[in-house]
């Protein structure tokens, strides 16, 4: 496994640490500031700020947490670096009841950036 497929799995388990402390304002941190994401129903949200992403995410988890979300996995992950300080990751995602019976799946791909010397989220697009 090459060293970019490591960091990329190190960083999307500790996204998933994140949500599983319902913690907005940490997972709004492995997001850039500027930020764009797009959703599953196509619809495009950009946030200019890292309070704006956090307060994005103080409405989702609630949600998640509704849905009886206590964890999340990832697999099939695909990893490409773009130049020296971007990379591209797609993953397939399963959120998780408590019993590990999935309550949704997904793919997602990321564009990371390396911000400081740790990567964070430019762009996020959900897709099948």
């Amino acid at each position: 496994m090459s060293e970019i497929h490591l960091k990329a799995e190190t960083f999307l388990n500790a996204y998933i640490g994140a949500f599983e402390a319902f913690d907005a304002e940490r997972i709004a941190s492995f997001y850039n500031a500027p930020c764009v994401t797009m959703r599953g129903d196509g619809e495009v949200m950009a946030f200019a700020t890292q309070a704006e992403t956090s307060d994005f995410f103080a409405v989702v988890v609630p949600k998640y947490q509704h849905d009886g979300m206590t964890s999340f996995a990832f697999d099939d992950l695909e990893v490409a670096g773009l130049g020296a300080a971007s990379a591209r990751l797609t993953c397939r995602w399963r959120m998780l009841r408590k019993d590990g019976s999935v309550i949704r799946a997904w793919r997602q791909t990321y564009v990371i950036t390396r911000r400081d010397d740790e990567w964070a989220i430019l762009c996020s697009l959900m897709h099948q």
